[in-house]
């Protein structure tokens, strides 16, 4: 366990901690009174810090003073390690100390979040090193091993900051039209007589009980690339009028047809128009499907699913 996270040192970038970060550190944990949530806050200041110092470098402009992690009534209240990218969100900095192979990552901070960047503490070496990154989250021990490369956190942040140019969202209100964008069909479509093993799990979901006659429903066949051995899976959504006007949306991933179980750790998440993760979910062993908790949207609304598996990450971005 040592040795390997010894390779993850040497891949990733190391940074001094400054005596002016421990101090800023310090003077934030002074303000605690519990000794254990003290030295919480003081690491997630320093990592904080670090990964500022990090993004300043490299070009991206941040607000530490607008961050949660320097607000005191906030940082009292949860365990929060933010930092504010100008115009994108709330990025979470977590810490790890030498010699963990997890990243703790506390339930009230994996929504709200634009990514997830950890760096490693060292106190006595006053050295910070960044190990990598993670767009979402759905579990509170995230292995190191699974961290992306700090360029694909470059990369999230540059493809946040121009949605407009770097695709073109599917009009789901075109639907109910029967139009479909390329890609998507209806699932007897899309299935044919395979589709009878989609329906029923989709019926029984909790989540779409309740589709009414004008709801329609498509399905678009996700691959996920070379590197994973060209694993697809089926991304199910489900548009709902509702009275007051808004859409109820259900989104389920499914294997292929010919797959009874969907790979382990594949993540589905919605995400804000801007980037933020406000659900996601984790596929388990044995999962034959996963759904994500129904929400609504206002017509011309935007949002974007992610499907993730390893390193690879796929995002649909739509409009109501």
């Amino acid at each position: 366990m040592i040795g390997s996270f010894k390779s993850i040192e040497e891949k990733f970038l190391p940074l001094p901690i400054t005596t002016q970060a421990r101090r800023i550190a310090q003077q934030n944990a002074d303000q605690i009174p519990d000794a254990p949530t003290a030295q919480q806050v003081y690491l997630n200041t320093l990592a904080v810090l670090a990964i500022n110092d990090y993004l300043q470098m490299m070009g991206i402009d941040t607000d530490l003073k607008a961050s949660d992690s320097f607000n005191p009534v906030l940082r009292l209240a949860a365990d929060v390690a933010d930092l504010k990218v100008t115009g994108l969100g709330h990025l979470e900095c977590r810490p790890v100390t030498p010699g963990e192979s997890t990243c703790h990552i506390p339930i009230d901070v994996w929504n709200d979040r634009i990514g997830y960047a950890i760096a490693q503490i060292d106190e006595p070496a006053r050295r910070s090193t960044l190990l990598g990154f993670v767009p979402s989250v759905t579990t509170e021990e995230l292995p190191i091993n699974q961290l992306q490369p700090l360029e694909a956190l470059l990369r999230h942040l540059h493809q946040l900051r121009q949605p407009a140019t770097a695709e073109t969202p599917t009009i789901l209100s075109q639907w109910f039209e029967n139009l479909f964008a390329a890609g998507w069909q209806t699932i007897e479509t899309l299935f044919g007589s395979d589709s009878g093993n989609l329906a029923p799990n989709f019926r029984a979901s909790s989540s779409v009980r309740d589709l009414t006659e004008g709801s329609v429903r498509a399905a678009k066949l996700i691959d996920l690339g070379i590197e994973l051995g060209s694993q697809t899976v089926t991304l199910l959504v489900a548009l709902i009028p509702e009275a007051d006007g808004q859409v109820g949306i259900c989104v389920q991933v499914h294997p292929v047809p010919g797959e009874t179980y969907l790979p382990p750790n594949l993540v589905i998440a919605v995400l804000s128009e801007t980037g933020e993760t406000l659900h996601s979910v984790r596929s388990r062993s044995l999962d034959n499907y996963i759904q994500l908790p129904r929400f609504q949207g206002h017509p011309s609304e935007c949002f974007r699913i992610q499907i993730a598996l390893d390193r690879v990450s796929l995002t649909e971005y739509f409009m109501i």
